[in-house]
Parts: structure tokens; C-alpha cells; sequence
């Protein structure tokens, strides 16, 4: 499974909307589990037959994407991970792009830096964000952007068990957090960040 998901991510082409990739499950700063890593009194439990993607292969799969032309640098692929400590993990996928000098791609994370995410069990989209983001619509007029969501986690107060942060491609290619701060909502609502 871990070696599928990592060639998929790393050949798959762009669709006429784009690339995009939502992972919904357990993970920490530096991994994102298949198996296991469930969080027992503040520690995450591994064993020795855990199945996780770390951060540098994760980034090494975006990495071969890059070689081989399938990333396009005005409509950036879109990665969101709704897991535990996920603002931590995506720092290091930027780190080792930024560090190849690949641009890095648009990646949402539903956690701060050291931060649980919950799950909310009776909803079949497993939590709010995951729900805003796949039922988003952009107010029927165009593709919803990332200022649509800052929108919606803002003014509907979507998300009180959550904090997402959003990380966006600069000029350079490298990664930029934004937050939540209403000029940002404006800035992000053009077509240039669709969800």
C-alpha cells in the first residue's frame, strides 16, 4: 500500500481540475501512518510492524513529479492532510522541497504545529474541515478558492475543534503559511488557489 500510494502520488497526471490528494487519517511531525499511530495518553503508538509514508519520502514522491513534468506552477497540486500534528509534518515536506528546489505545492494541514486533530464520528465525512472543504462551492458562481474556506472556517466558526493552516507557493516556488486574517480571504478568493 505505501509503495502504490507513493507511485500514484509521483506519476499521476493533472485532470483537467488539477491534482489533489486528501489524507484522512492518524500521523505526527514526521509521518503519516497506514497502520497504527493511534494517540494513547499524549503518545503515539507504534510497533515494529507500523506502515507510515514519512515526510521526506512523501516529499520525495512530489519531488519526482516535479522531474517528470507533471507539476504545473500556475495551477499548483493540492495536498491536504487531515491528521494529528500535520502543520508539523507539512513543514518538513516544505523543507525538503524547498531544499531541492522544487516549488512547493498548495498543502492544507488541520492542525497547528503540535496540535491533535478530532474526528467527529457521525460525520460521514469524518470531520468538519474535510466536510467544508468537499462540499465547498465557491457561491455557485466559480471553483471554490482557499479564501472561500478562510471564509467559511471564520465567519461560519466551522471548525471549533480544529486549526487549519494553509500553505501557498510564493514567486519563488517556495512555501508560505497564511492565516486566517481578513485581507487574506479577499487575496486568496480569485481563481488563482481553487480547492
Amino acid at each position: 500500500m505505501k509503495e502504490e500510494t507513493l507511485r500514484q502520488i509521483a506519476t499521476i497526471k493533472r485532470g483537467e481540475g488539477g491534482f489533489g490528494m486528501i489524507f484522512d487519517g492518524h500521523g505526527d511531525a514526521g509521518h503519516l501512518f497506514l497502520s497504527d499511530g493511534n494517540v494513547r495518553n499524549g503518545d503515539i503508538i507504534v510497533n515494529r510492524d507500523t506502515r507510515s509514508i514519512t515526510a521526506k519520502e512523501f516529499a520525495g514522491a512530489i519531488i519526482s513529479r516535479y522531474e517528470h513534468k507533471l507539476i504545473d506552477a500556475e495551477h499548483p497540486d493540492l495536498y491536504i492532510f487531515s491528521s494529528c500534528i500535520s502543520t508539523d509534518f507539512v513543514h518538513h515536506v516544505r523543507e525538503e522541497l524547498e531544499r531541492h528546489r522544487v516549488p512547493v505545492p498548495m498543502m492544507l494541514a488541520t492542525s497547528e504545529v503540535g496540535q491533535y486533530s478530532v474526528s467527529v464520528i457521525n460525520n460521514p465525512y469524518g470531520s468538519n474541515i474535510l466536510e467544508g472543504i468537499l462540499t465547498l462551492d465557491g457561491g455557485g458562481r466559480r471553483e471554490p478558492t482557499i479564501g472561500d474556506l478562510i471564509h467559511y472556517i471564520r465567519e461560519d466558526g466551522q471548525f471549533l475543534y480544529s486549526n487549519p493552516s494553509f500553505f501557498v507557493p510564493d514567486e519563488e516556488g517556495k512555501g508560505v503559511q497564511i492565516g486566517h486574517a481578513e485581507e487574506l480571504q479577499d487575496l486568496y478568493r480569485d481563481d488563482t488557489y481553487s480547492v
